[in-house]
């Protein structure tokens, strides 16, 4: 199954939105910018669930789970009630 190319947009956090990041995120991101370590550059969802799941399982995800990562709004959703 080849996927067709991956549109833009992201869940990704950047370090210019810090004033609006929860908690935990505004001291990670602090600690980064102290540091003086540039971040990586905002990832699109696509390339997100691939380094992860990369990242934890040493394996390339599967369409199904990609598309189903991707499609999920319920973070976004949860975002805006607060």
């Amino acid at each position: 199954m080849k996927l067709a190319a991956a549109p833009g947009g992201s869940r990704t956090q950047t370090i210019q939105q810090l004033d609006s990041l929860p908690t935990v995120d505004r001291y990670i991101f602090q600690a980064i910018a102290d540091a003086g370590i540039t971040p990586a550059d905002t990832t699109t969802d696509f390339e997100f669930i691939r380094r992860v799941t990369l990242d934890l399982t040493g394996r390339v995800p599967f369409p199904d789970r990609v598309l189903s990562f991707v499609n999920d709004n319920r973070s976004q959703q949860a975002g805006q009630a607060g």
